[in-house]
C-alpha cells in the first residue's frame, strides 16, 4: 500500500470545502485509539490507469474521532491515510452513511458499518486466514522433513500445503459467483488466484455486476485477462527488451533458439532460487541442441539479482529494468506471482507455460530429441 508521509497529506490539502456545494453522498465517522489529537485524517482516490491520487475528504482527530464527508464517484476502494501512521489503509466505501472502527479483538482490522463491501471483505479474510493457519501449521513438520532429508514427507507435506491455496482460490471463485455484486470479488481474485487463467476467470468476471466491472480492481481484473488471452498458449509472444547485468539491451527475439524458455524471477523469491538448480540441469542437457533460457527479474535492486545469478550459477541470459513488480515486461505478460515460465518456438510462439522442471526435460525431449 502507498505510504503516506506528512509532506504528502499537507499537499493534498487542496482539498476544498467545496463538496458540500455539489452535496455528500456519503459520511464516515471514525473511533480510533492511540492516535494523537489533532492528527491530519485523509481519504483519497487512487486510480489505477494513471496512478493519480485524488483527495476525497480531510478531516482532524478530535477526542478519539472523526468524521469525514464528501463525494464518491463509485462504490469502491479507498485509501484511509492518518498522520503518524506509516501506511494508509484500504477500506470499502459506498454513498451512504458509515462508522467505522477497530476491531477490538483484532488489532489493525478495520470494521465498517454500513458497507456491505467491507463485512464482506472481513468475512472472506476470516475463512482466508483459517486456510492459512492450517498451511502455518505444517511448518514444523516440514522444516523437520527438510532436516532429514525425508522426501516423502516432503512431497507429502508439499501437496498438503498445496491444497490451501486450492482452497483459498475455490473460495474467491464460489464468492464471485454467488455475489456478483460483491465490490470485494475482482480484489480477491487478484490477491489471491495464483496463474488467473482467463479460460477459469473471463466468464467468472463476465458474470460480475456492471457496477462491480466499473470498480477499480474490475478495471484492473479485465485488463490482466485480456492480457493473458493475448499471452495464451498459441498465441505469438510478446517481444521482451531489458538491459543485462552488464548494461547491453537485448531483445527477446533477437537471442530466442529452437527452443526458448522465459523464466520470470527474482533474487528475494524463495521458490525460484529453489528451482533454479532443476532449470540449470535442463539447461545443460538441452542448450547444445537449440534451447536458451531469458531470465527476467523483478528485482529492484542491482546488487542483489547480480549476486543471486553469480551464487546459483546461472549462465543463460539475463535482464532486468529494475522496476521490480512494476517491471514492464512483468506487466506485458500480466504476471502475477512469481515463478512464472513461458515456453516459445523459434517463431515465437507459444507452446506452453509454467512446467514443472519434470515437464519442462519431457517437452525438450519432444522437442529436440534426448
Amino acid at each position: 500500500m502507498k505510504k503516506i508521509t506528512l509532506l504528502l497529506l499537507i499537499i493534498v490539502t487542496l482539498f476544498v470545502s467545496s463538496c458540500d456545494k455539489f452535496g455528500n453522498n456519503f459520511k464516515l465517522n471514525g473511533v480510533l485509539k492511540g492516535i494523537p489529537e489533532g492528527s491530519k485524517v485523509l481519504l483519497f482516490d487512487r486510480d489505477y490507469a494513471t496512478a493519480k491520487v485524488d483527495t476525497i475528504a480531510l478531516g482532524v482527530m478530535k477526542d478519539g474521532k472523526f468524521e469525514l464527508k464528501g463525494k464518491l464517484k463509485r462504490a469502491d476502494v479507498y485509501y484511509l491515510a492518518i498522520e503518524g501512521m506509516e501506511q494508509a489503509k484500504q477500506i470499502i466505501l459506498e454513498k451512504t452513511d458509515m462508522v467505522l472502527t477497530e476491531d477490538s479483538l483484532n488489532p489493525g482490522v478495520i470494521n465498517i458499518k454500513g458497507s456491505p463491501g467491507q463485512e464482506d471483505f472481513n468475512k472472506m479474510q476470516m475463512v482466508i486466514y483459517n486456510i492459512e493457519m492450517g498451511q502455518q501449521s505444517l511448518y514444523p513438520a516440514m522444516e523437520q522433513a527438510q532436516m532429514t532429508s525425508d522426501t516423502r514427507a516432503i512431497d507429502s507435506l508439499g501437496k498438503l500445503y498445496e491444497m490451501g491455496f486450492n482452497a483459498i482460490e475455490e473460495e474467491i471463485k464460489l464468492n464471485a459467483k454467488k455475489n456478483p455484486k460483491s465490490i470485494i470479488s475482482p480484489l480477491l481474485i487478484l490477491n489471491y488466484a495464483y496463474m488467473l487463467d482467463p479460460k477459469v476467470y473471463k466468464p467468472i468476471f463476465d458474470g460480475l455486476d456492471e457496477t462491480v466491472k466499473k470498480t477499480q480492481g474490475g478495471i484492473m481484473l479485465k485488463e490482466k485477462l485480456d492480457i493473458l488471452e493475448k499471452t495464451a498458449v498459441g498465441k505469438k509472444a510478446i517481444d521482451i527488451t531489458a538491459t543485462t547485468p552488464d548494461g547491453k539491451s537485448v531483445s527477446l527475439m533477437q537471442m530466442k533458439g529452437k527452443v526458448t524458455l522465459i523464466d520470470f524471477w527474482a533474487s528475494w523469491c524463495g521458490p525460484c532460487r529453489k528451482e533454479n538448480p532443476n532449470v540449470l540441469k535442463v539447461y545443460n542437457m538441452f542448450h547444445d541442441k537449440g534451447f536458451n533460457i531469458l531470465g527476467v527479474s523483478l528485482d529492484d535492486k542491482a546488487d542483489a539479482w547480480k549476486g543471486a545469478i553469480m551464487e546459483d550459477g546461472l549462465p543463460w541470459v539475463h535482464v532486468s529494468d529494475l522496476k521490480g513488480w512494476q517491471s514492464k515486461p512483468a506487466k506485458d505478460y500480466a504476471i502475477q506471482a512469481i515463478p512464472q515460465t513461458i515456453l516459445i518456438d523459434a517463431n515465437g510462439t507459444i507452446l506452453a507455460k509454467n512446467l514443472t522442471s519434470a515437464e519442462l526435460e519431457a517437452k525438450l525431449t519432444q522437442l529436440l530429441g534426448k
